[in-house]
């Protein structure tokens, strides 16, 4: 077969998708049997060049843009494909030939408004129209569809009942658990915090700075917090709020991190929290539970299937539940060290090779 990949979202500045399309790519073209074509950012080029099964064609389009509506398309047909995957809802929406696709949440059929976007009025409606009409096109169009949860699955056949859910394939993303034998760092006299993801909205860093307040006032306990997140551009607002509650001394923005970094922040901390109220996946918790540093996380969305025991779960806009499990991990080193060993024998079940497998084999079947 000629499988096309959209890989314009390939590598790790896009997040987690950069990361699912990376661990997609890398791992699909290692299959000779088929030809593959790649489009791609100029930028990553060069590193499939020179293999005689796979064909890199340079699209430098933005997502969700008029080019993509137009150029793109031209470069999808030009490509002949018998079979296209595009890892994200953004398929043009002429096109028709065979396609599969990955819809990672539906976060904004739900989550809309004024409050979540920094564009005019009229722009946002404009663009959410948009939105709307290339995820019906996505989602009723397409041969396939890849959900990172049965929450996601559940989602999308709520928000479009005429879908059929076995059209659906849940492929759970993967960890890289490597025989990592460092020491853990964490040190009992200087708890800290870590969070790993944007600033959006609904990844609800609110209810985390709340906590850090109330532990501050009402427990003594002014513990540092380091926000890890490649891009917002409601970074400003986080700022504001943290000055307005007095606790500005204790959080860090340190912007984009590399993995190693991230690897090493996470085993000097406390534990990582994840206070999303919407999650498609939970990438970040798994990544910290591989490292050794315990989970807190929101019960909401796909967050409780995916951590299942291995974290300590909190109602979302509860701070004084997450407080309080923030001063459980601090004076209770032995439930620190349960939630340790927990967390690690967790991921050893999320591949990436059995979810490139199981995509693989949907592939074959159409």
């Amino acid at each position: 077969m000629r499988i096309g990949i959209d890989a314009r979202l390939y590598g790790l500045e896009h997040a987690g998708i950069g990361r699912y399309v990376m661990n997609l790519v890398d791992r699909m073209v290692t299959d000779k049997q088929h030809q593959w074509v790649l489009f791609l950012a100029p930028h990553h080029m060069s590193k499939f060049s020179g293999q005689s099964h796979i064909t890199c064609i340079e699209a430098d389009i933005r997502h969700y843009s008029l080019k993509e509506q137009t150029i793109f398309l031209k470069l999808l047909y030009q490509a002949k494909l018998d079979l296209l995957h595009v890892p994200h809802f953004n398929v043009p929406i002429l096109y028709n030939r065979p396609f599969v696709v990955t819809i990672h949440d539906i976060l904004w059929h739900q989550v809309r408004g004024g409050s979540v976007t920094t564009l005019s009025p009229l722009k946002y409606y404009m663009k959410y129209a948009g939105y709307q009409l290339t995820v019906a096109h996505a989602v009723h169009a397409a041969r396939a569809i890849f959900a990172p949860s049965n929450y996601v699955k559940s989602d999308l056949t709520n928000t479009f009942p005429m879908l059929n859910p076995n059209k659906i394939t849940v492929t759970y993303e993967g960890i890289d658990v490597t025989n990592d034998t460092s020491r853990n760092e964490y040190q009992p006299d200087h708890p800290s915090i870590t969070y790993v993801g944007s600033a959006y909205p609904h990844k609800n860093l609110t209810v985390l700075f709340q906590a850090v307040q109330w532990l501050k006032e009402s427990a003594g306990t002014a513990i540092p917090v380091t926000i890890v997140g490649s891009r917002s551009i409601f970074l400003d607002n986080m700022k504001t709020e943290v000055k307005k509650l007095g606790i500005q001394s204790q959080i860090t923005f340190a912007g984009y991190q590399s993995d190693a970094a991230i690897k090493e922040l996470l085993r000097r901390s406390l534990c990582l929290v994840h206070p999303s109220k919407s999650e498609g996946f939970g990438l970040t918790g798994l990544e910290a539970m591989a490292v050794g540093t315990p989970v807190i996380a929101a019960r909401s969305t796909s967050l409780p299937e995916i951590y299942q025991d291995a974290a300590i779960f909190f109602e979302p806009d509860d701070y004084q539940a997450l407080a309080g499990f923030i001063q459980m991990l601090i004076k209770k080193p032995t439930l620190r060290i349960q939630m340790i060993a927990k967390g690690k024998q967790h991921v050893k079940q999320f591949s990436w090779d059995e979810m490139v497998e199981t995509t693989k084999n949907v592939y074959q079947n159409l």
